[in-house]
């Protein structure tokens, strides 16, 4: 809403904001059968932070890797990041090699719509720093998964995801990492 008003002169009378929601099966509670499952099927860690994302510049993985890698001696938790398109791949897959976080980051490209809601319901903490979304679903579908979230300040983002989510700076790795901690601490 607030861009078509800021970018596009629009009256805001002449707006009415109609929220999208995600599919139902974020609604229900995963059998802890179906999330052992899952987490064999794809080889997941005991205790993860969670990405889902293509893999675009604007959805910001570098930095979330970048913030991890200042805290993986202080957690227990690795990082997965789930996505299935996207150029940048290469890079991110790269990068974590290069920064010997290979035992500790893991990619999932094959992960199948059914398995998210046991991949996200597993996670001890969603991480989504986009640079900007039309919306952020894979926000919602943390929060209907009962997940924790931190997400970018600003924008669709952070309607998204409402005031009980935590905000960071995408732009800034330390806010990124401290807020990272914070949340995992925060019982």
């Amino acid at each position: 809403k607030q861009d078509l008003i800021k970018r596009y002169g629009v009256p805001e009378r002449k707006i009415e904001v109609i929220y999208q929601s995600v599919n139902e099966k974020f609604y229900q509670k995963v059998s802890e059968e179906k999330k052992k499952a899952v987490s064999q099927q794809h080889k997941l860690p005991e205790k993860y932070i969670l990405n889902v994302g293509s893999f675009f510049p604007r959805k910001n993985q570098a930095k979330l890797i970048e913030a991890f890698e200042l805290i993986k001696d202080h957690i227990t938790e690795d990082l997965v990041l789930v996505g299935t398109s996207g150029y940048m791949l290469p890079d991110i897959q790269k990068m974590i090699t290069e920064k010997n976080l290979d035992n500790r980051i893991h990619i999932l490209t094959n992960a199948s719509n059914d398995d998210l809601p046991a991949i996200y319901q597993s996670a001890g903490l969603f991480v989504f720093p986009s640079l900007f979304e039309g919306f952020g679903a894979p926000v919602l579908e943390a929060l209907f998964s009962g997940t924790p979230v931190i997400a970018s300040r600003g924008g669709a983002i952070e309607e998204a995801a409402g005031k009980d989510s935590a905000f960071i700076d995408s732009q800034n790795v330390k806010d990124i990492s401290d807020k990272i901690l914070s949340v995992l601490k925060d019982e």
